[in-house]
């Protein structure tokens, strides 16, 4: 199944052309783009697809502890110390080195590379009198480079744990894809800095509630009173769980059956996923301009009825004026440069054109019907309602906004996670930018 595997405790002879092949197809740059200071346990996880490919892991392997996923409880002078000695029996383990180093310095982008340089010394080892640059040693400095391992670090990552109910609402905006995602993630560094957590199942259950959509929340209900009753049981870092959330969420949503119709009462639902296209598979960077050129069209489209109503009623705020005592009830109105002749109507208590003899509304029932309809309060009523569906988008489009400024701020991790300040309970949430 891994024909690298075969003779990898032995040291590659390169006077034969099939080991000159090998070496050279471990040193080529990893698939998809170089890494550029962001994601790096993405990039991390396309390494140690190539490193199990090549057998590199007992190389990789620092004191029981594989280096690529344990790289916060490793330290440098560990990593030092195993390149020394892996370097001075120059055997396999060396040459598994060497072509790490060229994957690595192939694998970065340019940016990253002028930064790494400027550390040469760090990963250069003084071996038989010569000056070597050890692969090992480079990918613990360009780890430490990009990520910062202290007890900060851990308080916060535990933190964005247990604020996964306000993630899965404010971020998320009820996607649990991307509330997965971001939960394996942090989960993955807190694990990499050599700490553990043991109520990620109660967090990850408090979040999934915050879905909206009523058919998952019965789903949800079902399988908590599983869980209540010892019929079924989740790992602790409740990856099983949110397997299931996720498999059920996306088969709600590929039936379009998810997002609720828009209703002025689902907020969150009005700035959610259901704003992007279903079928394109966009990054959550190109989806955030849509949702926000969605909104400022839903505000532009209620605005304009607003402005449009206002002049409407400032034009023809006259109608509603009475006659005074001794007043004619009659009188010639030049309207868009046309004469009429307007009679004051009591059914209607408006000037009309109509005579009262020919208001339509002199029969009693008819009159009883008409008023209903034109009761001021159904009016009042309809304008509020306008307004609060105005009110609402302003808040959806504040809430993606923020989501977006937050993306520009620095963070002590180079994983994608969120930070927002104008709420307690968001304490802990950082971006992916460094």
């Amino acid at each position: 199944m891994e024909p690298m595997s075969i003779g990898s405790d032995f040291y590659l002879d390169y006077r034969d052309p099939q080991n000159i092949k090998f070496f050279n197809k471990g040193s080529a740059k990893l698939p998809g783009d170089p890494f550029g200071g962001k994601h790096l346990f993405s990039w991390l996880r396309k390494f140690d697809i190539r490193a199990t490919e090549f057998q590199w892991n007992p190389t990789l392997t620092i004191q029981g502890k594989l280096l690529t996923s344990h790289f916060a409880e490793i330290t440098f002078e560990q990593v030092k110390s195993a390149a020394q000695e892996n370097q001075q029996e120059a055997q396999r383990k060396a040459q598994n080195s060497r072509m790490i180093f060229y994957c690595i310095t192939a694998s970065i982008a340019p940016h990253v590379m002028d930064k790494i340089i400027l550390k040469a010394p760090q990963y250069t080892l003084q071996i038989r009198g010569k000056q070597i640059q050890d692969g090992v040693l480079l990918l613990k400095v360009l780890i430490d480079s990009y990520y910062a391992s202290t007890r900060t670090t851990t308080i916060n990552l535990r933190r964005q744990l247990s604020n996964l109910p306000y993630y899965m609402k404010h971020v998320a905006k009820g996607d649990v894809s991307k509330l997965c995602q971001h939960t394996r993630s942090v989960h993955a560094e807190l694990e990499a800095a050599g700490e553990k957590t043991y109520d990620l199942v109660s967090n990850l259950l408090a979040a999934l509630e915050e879905a909206p959509n009523e058919k998952f929340k019965r789903w949800l209900e079902a399988k908590q009173n599983q869980f209540i009753m010892r019929e079924k049981n989740w790992k602790e870092d409740g990856s099983d769980l949110m397997d299931e959330a996720e498999t059920f969420f996306l088969n709600l949503k590929n039936n379009k059956t998810w997002w609720p119709k828009h209703d002025s009462e689902q907020l969150y639902a009005l700035g959610a996923t259901h704003i992007q296209n279903d079928t394109s598979d966009t990054d959550e960077d190109e989806s955030k301009p849509k949702a926000i050129n969605n909104l400022l069209n839903q505000i532009n489209a209620f605005s304009a009825k607003l402005s449009e109503k206002e002049k409407r009623e400032q034009k023809y705020k006259w109608k509603l004026i009475p006659p005074k005592d001794g007043e004619l009830t009659t009188k010639m109105v030049l309207v868009d440069g046309v004469r009429k002749k307007y009679y004051w109507c009591v059914n209607h208590n408006a000037w009309t054109l109509h005579s009262p003899a020919e208001c339509k509304k002199n029969n009693a029932s008819n009159k009883r019907r008409q008023s209903s309809r034109g009761d001021p309060q159904n009016k009042k009523a309809k304008g509020k309602h306008t307004i609060e569906d105005l009110q609402i988008a302003f808040q959806a489009l504040a809430n993606t906004l923020q989501d977006t400024d937050s993306n520009t701020s620095g963070t002590v991790a180079s994983n994608s996670t969120w930070h927002s300040s104008h709420s307690q309970d968001a304490i802990g949430y950082e971006t992916d930018e460094t």
